[in-house]
């Protein structure tokens, strides 16, 4: 259905959202003492697109409405 092609294609510009909020990651692991560029493992990187989807849902759509402006 619907969730399931918004999913198709967040999966798509996954590495492009990964740029867009990796900022906002990094402000996380310096909370954390971890260092800015926290190695992004397979599974850590799902649980970040898990987490990204569950409490952000509308910033993806935001990401890719700036990626077609630019």
């Amino acid at each position: 259905g619907l969730q399931l092609n918004l999913l198709v294609i967040m999966l798509r510009f996954r590495d492009f959202l990964l740029l867009g909020f990796r900022r906002e990651l990094s402000k996380v692991f310096h909370n954390l003492n971890l260092p800015p560029l926290f190695p992004l493992t397979p599974k850590f990187r799902n649980f970040v697109y898990y987490f990204y989807l569950k409490f952000y849902p509308f910033k993806p759509l935001y990401y890719l409405s700036m990626f077609v402006e630019n």
